[in-house]
């Protein structure tokens, strides 16, 4: 195989050791690493300091607020592997970023949130349920999803990280496992130092959710191998998260 530059539905699983592969599976656990430390540093910074409370001081608005909160986060997240991929010469296209396909992605990506938010739905049609904003646009707040949440772990995991992985682990399936725990780990550096507990105390308590998010990995490997195209489980992502946090 030559240096690749897209992926097809084959060649997702078969980023191997003979065009570079295996370097490439060392470099995505490393960047999993990175941001592992990157997220339990933000969270330690976020609820173990009194830092949210003076950068209010600074900002009457909250969509600014947030905006000047996660913008830093988000650019430590993906710099390395802007960086990563140039110095492989590979384009924005080996990890999903492409023009094509955009309008069926973005269909794709729409009904491939339905098998998570149904029920929400259901019960918010049937019962009339409120959308829980407090005030705040719900174009913005959908859009500060999508890019600081949905676009940076789509792009890490599934267009970078599990496209890589295989370099290592030949068995696509094992790789997809495999992420999918690196998926649900990354999430416990964060939420351990909101809710004031140890590594062991929050999986112990959360193994549950743990075990959601490794089906969400699996879940959004599909979706993107659909038509490769990182969108679709952009806009999918978004739009679980949404529901989910707004609509009551």
């Amino acid at each position: 195989m030559s240096r690749m530059r897209y992926f097809t539905k084959v060649e997702f699983y078969n980023y191997r050791a003979d065009s570079g592969g295996e370097k490439a599976g060392y470099y995505a656990l490393i960047f999993f690493f990175y941001n592992a430390l990157i997220i339990y540093l933000f969270g330690l910074l976020m609820y173990k300091t009194d830092f949210l409370e003076r950068a209010r001081l600074y900002y009457s608005n909250e969509h600014l607020f947030k905006l000047a909160i996660y913008s830093p986060i988000f650019i430590l997240e993906l710099a390395p592997l802007l960086f990563l991929l140039r110095s492989k010469k590979e384009n924005l296209q080996s990890i999903g970023l492409t023009t094509s396909n955009t309008a069926i992605s973005i269909l794709l990506g729409i009904v491939g949130a339905i098998p998570f938010t149904y029920q929400i739905i259901l019960d918010f049609i049937l019962h009339k349920k409120e959308i829980q904003l407090e005030g705040a646009n719900l174009w913005v707040e959908f859009l500060i999803l999508f890019i600081f949440t949905a676009l940076p772990e789509e792009l890490m995991f599934r267009g970078y990280i599990q496209t890589r992985i295989t370099g290592l682990i030949k068995n696509k399936y094992l790789a997809i496992v495999v992420v999918g725990l690196l998926f649900a780990l990354m999430h416990i550096p964060f939420q351990m130092s909101m809710v004031n507990m140890t590594f062991m105390d929050y999986l112990i308590t959360n193994w549950v959710y743990m075990i959601q998010l490794m089906v969400m990995h699996i879940y959004f490997v599909y979706l993107y191998t659909r038509n490769n195209n990182i969108l679709v489980p952009i806009i999918s992502h978004t739009l679980i998260d949404y529901i989910q946090l707004y609509i009551k």
